[in-house]
């Protein structure tokens, strides 16, 4: 450091002269009053620094409480983005449910004992239909509202579809699926805290697969391929109930049908079976 004034001291020889003619001329009381000044300066604007270092924790409250909220909040959307699997659940599960669907989830109203849970649904109801047609009559009121109308009165925890046998003579696979996309965006919209289960077309039988060129297994599982890319497994989970219902060939059992297309009632138990072992909490 002295080395440091020395070498000042000798770059700057006329500064040197000009400063000592000032200290001589206006003596050293005044230099002194200039030197409390300055650190009466420093003082003050030390004392500013204190004030808003004070300020800044005074406005963090609780920093412990800081922290617990935003972790709680990152915790949060852990548990919104994380995948979930299937649990096995006992009847009750079905409870706050609705179930749409056209006369196989009729008959799965009529037939499987699930009295505690709501059925919007109607023999041969498509999925184009889900907004346009009204044919539902709630507890308290007379109007025929849509499957649309009728979601937005009541909130659902879980909401169960099955539509698409009666699609199958109207348009492409990519055109259904688009509607049916459309449809579970708007559920979404509706019902946001509900978990949304798109069950895939149950199949028909083999001797009506061979037989008939569109009510076919082939083109239910063109379909039932599109519908299990909806499924995020977040928020909405594709079901592929015909694991429940359908022979080792991958079609419906004859032994469980009457018609080729329905489930006798003594099989819908089979269904609900299957929903019940897969369950998401």
């Amino acid at each position: 450091m002295e080395e440091k004034k020395i070498n000042w001291f000798r770059k700057s020889p006329l500064l040197c002269l000009l400063l000592i003619s000032i200290v001589g001329y206006l003596g050293v009381p005044f230099l002194q009053t200039i030197w409390h000044s300055l650190q009466n300066d420093a003082v003050i604007e030390s004392g500013a620094m204190e004030d808003n270092l004070l300020v800044t924790a005074e406005s963090i409250a609780d920093p412990d409480e800081a922290v617990e909220e935003i972790a709680s909040v990152s915790g949060n959307q852990a548990k919104e983005d994380e995948i979930k699997e299937f649990e096995i659940v006992d009847r009750s599960y079905l409870e706050d449910a609705v179930f749409i669907g056209d006369s196989r989830t009729v008959g799965l109203e009529d037939y499987a004992g699930l009295e505690q849970s709501a059925f919007y649904a109607k023999t041969s109801l498509t999925i184009y239909e889900y907004d346009t047609l009204p044919f539902l009559k709630l507890e308290d009121s007379e109007e025929k509202l849509t499957v649309d109308q009728a979601l937005q009165q009541h909130q659902f925890k879980k909401i169960y579809l099955m539509l698409g046998i009666n699609e199958l003579g109207t348009g492409t696979p990519e055109y259904f699926a688009a509607a049916y996309q459309k449809v579970i965006d708007r559920i979404r919209e509706l019902q946001p805290d509900a978990v949304i289960f798109i069950q895939g077309i149950m199949r028909v039988t083999a001797s009506k697969n061979e037989s008939d060129p569109i009510f076919n297994n082939t083109h239910i599982n063109e379909r039932n391929f599109l519908l299990e890319q909806m499924a995020d497994n977040r928020h909405i989970f594709y079901l592929e109930m015909n694991n429940a219902v359908c022979d080792q060939d991958g079609n419906l059992s004859a032994e469980y049908t009457f018609d080729e297309v329905h489930l006798k009632a003594s099989y819908y138990g089979l269904w609900v079976d299957y929903l019940l072992q897969h369950g998401i909490k």
